[in-house]
């Protein structure tokens, strides 16, 4: 891959991340835990991936292109903007794979699984639900709108997750974060009843 290709797209998603985050649980932070989670895998499960390309769909996968204003999904826009700079394989592979990054899809190649499960895996992150009370305290976001998000991973999200991860380190992961997050998780939905 072109170095200065890839330099050039981590700092242009880093740049758009810091302006115009898609949202307070998807601003830079979360794209940096999400980097060094996939890391982790990698190495714990002797992954072999281009992590060329797994730092740039890292860096990626949340970024929302405000310049499309149709009402397709953030993940297609941002999966064809960001696909534009590739070819062949690399092209394939960042496109699916950022297309396919959300929970319910599956991505096709082990860069796509990677980042799928390490995004995941951010959701049981004390560091993202701290950060998204202290923006609504701050008034950035709606509180209302991020208990019911919470709420929905706690009922919806929760009980399906260990059966949709690719890899057996993501399910150990996941296993030791949730004991650590569950209460915090239970208490922040119960502060608004």
């Amino acid at each position: 891959m072109d170095k200065n290709l890839k330099l050039n797209l981590v700092i242009e998603a880093q740049k758009r991340l810091i302006e115009n985050p898609r949202n307070w649980a998807h601003e830079i932070t979360h794209h940096f835990r999400v980097l060094q989670l996939a890391n982790r895998l990698v190495k714990k499960e002797k992954l072999n991936v281009n992590k060329d390309i797994l730092e740039i769909l890292c860096m990626w996968h949340d970024v929302a292109i405000k310049e499309d204003l149709s009402k397709r999904r953030d993940c297609e826009t941002t999966a064809e903007y960001l696909a534009k700079s590739f070819k062949g394989e690399e092209k394939e592979i960042i496109y699916d794979s950022i297309l396919n990054h959300e929970f319910g899809s599956t991505p096709k190649y082990i860069e796509g699984k990677v980042l799928q499960d390490a995004d995941k895996l951010d959701i049981l992150s004390l560091d993202r639900l701290n950060l998204d009370i202290e923006a609504n305290e701050a008034g950035f976001s709606n509180a209302g709108i991020s208990k019911k998000v919470v709420e929905s991973i706690l009922n919806e999200w929760l009980p399906i997750m260990p059966e949709r991860y690719h890899f057996n380190y993501s399910k150990k992961l996941h296993r030791q974060r949730l004991k650590i997050v569950l209460p915090e998780f239970k208490k922040y939905v119960a502060s608004s009843k």
